[in-house]
């Protein structure tokens, strides 16, 4: 998890999180330095697909069909700027996900996701969601939700 203390007109990170070694989505935007735009949380879950029996004389068969599309979230925030100003990074965020949401596109094609830099997972992007905004502090969460390939 990305660690930042926000109050009103400044945002800072700690101990040099959000940097190098956090989340990173291929190709998604990171805002300006007066407003940026930081992924504070991602998670993936991966399944198989199965068929549990137990049968009348209470012999348990677990049937496997191979994997099934894994679950993917990807949470931020979208800080907003300094009041009156047009940042610009909602819209960023809205336009990474119409070029790269499966249902935006002729042939769907994921997107590569880097989890704190180690692990990198297979992605297609699904659906975005806006949450309330926080007018005190000037920003707004979103949530970017996959499938993995």
């Amino acid at each position: 998890m990305i660690n930042f203390l926000q109050s009103r007109g400044c945002v800072l990170t700690i101990n040099g999180s959000g940097g190098s070694g956090g989340y990173e989505i291929e190709g998604f935007p990171r805002g300006t330095e007066g407003a940026p735009i930081i992924l504070t949380e991602a998670s993936a879950n991966f399944k198989d697909l199965v068929l549990p029996v137990t049968t009348l004389s209470n012999t348990k068969i677990l049937y496997t069909f191979g994997s099934d599309f894994g679950d993917a979230n990807f949470s931020g925030i979208i800080f907003l700027g300094k009041a009156g100003e047009s940042a610009g990074t909602l819209s960023d965020v809205k336009s990474f996900y119409d070029a790269n949401s499966v249902g935006n596109k002729k042939s769907a094609s994921p997107v590569n996701v880097s989890l704190n830099g180690q692990e990198v997972i297979s992605v297609y992007i699904i659906g975005l969601s806006f949450g309330k905004p926080n007018a005190e502090l000037n920003f707004i969460p979103f949530t970017l939700v996959g499938l993995e390939a």
